[in-house]
């Protein structure tokens, strides 16, 4: 997953427009943490809680129902993300960034509350592939966009810097539910938290640092 989010958060880097003043071109050193990243930072540290749920609790949640082997459900996850990734990335490319993120956050909490049934635990495995293959890019994205050239490395430092936070709160989060409320109440939390990083992302306004740059709807 690191290494898959590394070569995402590169490719975006290089793929965006340059900005068009001087002073947007200049890099900026001053910021460990860029205001512009913060936003779509703790969406994606949101969606992190639905990956660490899925990730760590669906072999006993797969056995606690009787269903298909946990391994078929690892595989039907990872051919839906690697799809989507590599078959959708040229229209995911066309559509705002916000808007990519949304249903990211929205497919991700969906996804988890539908896999608690055993008539529907493959097609939730599938929702949440869907929101995790989104996510990552479109919150890269969203960061990038809205600062000068100079400035999208510390961006995207500051995006990336959440997955540690989303998988360290998430562990200890979805650790304690899970003992006292049951590998349920942990995919419900994490759906939860989704859904929460959901209603923000999609209303706070966007931080811009260049009022020259485009505006994200």
């Amino acid at each position: 997953a690191a290494l898959a989010a590394a070569g995402c958060a590169l490719t975006l880097a290089r793929a965006a427009p340059a900005a068009g003043s001087a002073t947007g071109s200049t890099v900026d050193k001053s910021r460990l943490v860029h205001p512009a990243g913060l936003r779509p930072g703790a969406a994606y540290g949101a969606s992190v809680w639905g990956y660490t749920a899925f990730n760590t609790y669906i072999p006993l949640h797969v056995a606690g129902l009787g269903g298909p082997d946990a391994r078929t459900v690892y595989v039907v996850y990872g051919v839906v993300l690697l799809g989507v990734r590599v078959a959708g990335h040229r229209l995911i490319e066309r559509l705002p960034a916000r808007r990519v993120g949304g249903v990211s956050l929205g497919c991700t909490a969906a996804g988890l509350l539908v896999l608690l049934w055993p008539p529907t635990l493959v097609g939730g495995t599938a929702l949440l592939a869907v929101g995790q293959a989104l996510g990552l890019p479109a919150f890269i994205t969203a960061a990038i966009d809205a600062v000068p050239a100079g400035q999208r490395g510390s961006a995207l430092a500051t995006v990336t810097a959440f997955f540690d936070v989303g998988f360290l709160t998430s562990a200890l989060g979805l650790g304690a539910v899970t003992q006292l409320l049951g590998l349920g109440a942990g995919f419900t939390v994490a759906a939860a938290v989704s859904a929460a990083a959901l209603l923000v992302f999609v209303r706070t306004p966007t931080v811009r640092t260049d009022p020259s740059l485009r505006s994200d709807p």
